[in-house]
């Protein structure tokens, strides 16, 4: 989050945002690059998911091709975008995932090109 090949950005406020909130969501574009996007070493941490869930929070990682859940065990596919083979998402990537047993398809509103009405639902959300 901090480091992008040689250029040196900054954490920022990164580091103090994700070690004090519980739910935690991760948004990237895995396109055929995957492999270099979970992977088993890292130059630099900004985040560490394995202190993360074991401290409680909930992290969640969400790309086009599919939705993933940290646990203490690893990565955890829960979602995958329709028409895909979860099996080769999986194996696009550079680290170890399970696939959920009650795995689902990503909600087909995610590639409408209408409006998906997450604002009727954030607030209806809120009210709750």
């Amino acid at each position: 989050m901090s480091r992008f090949g040689t250029r040196i950005s900054g954490a920022g406020g990164f580091v103090d945002i994700t070690q004090s909130i519980g739910d935690l969501v991760f948004c990237c574009v895995l396109g055929d690059r995957g492999a270099r996007k979970f992977v088993r070493e890292v130059e630099q941490i900004t985040f560490n998911g394995r202190r993360g869930a074991r401290n409680g929070q909930r992290v969640t990682y969400i790309t086009e091709k599919a939705v993933f859940r940290l646990t203490e065990a690893g990565l955890v596919m829960t979602e995958v975008a329709p028409g895909l083979d979860p099996a080769q998402v999986a194996a696009g990537l550079g680290c170890a995932v399970r696939i959920a047993e009650d795995l689902v398809p990503m909600p087909e509103q995610c590639w409408s090109p209408t409006r998906m009405g997450l604002d009727a639902a954030w607030h209806a959300n809120l009210a709750d």
